[in-house]
């Protein structure tokens, strides 16, 4: 996911969205399989399941992209 991430934002350039939209895709797609893979075993509550992990994947991708901005204006 991290690299993902990292790709996602080293490829849109600097524009105010490039800080969270490729967390938010990443995140999003992930979301996706997840749920997919949750609603293919029967489980009950996806929503209650998936939220926690990817609150806190989102959380961390975000995070990711801020340390990408400050390593690249450090350069």
């Amino acid at each position: 996911m991290v690299r993902a991430v990292a790709w996602l934002y080293h490829h849109m350039g600097h524009f105010p969205g490039s800080l969270v939209l490729p967390a938010l895709i990443v995140v999003s797609v992930t979301g996706i399989f997840l749920a997919s893979a949750h609603a293919i075993v029967g489980t009950r509550n996806i929503i209650g399941t998936i939220t926690p992990p990817l609150s806190m994947a989102l959380a961390f991708m975000i995070y990711t992209t801020i340390v990408l901005r400050r390593t690249n204006r450090e350069r």
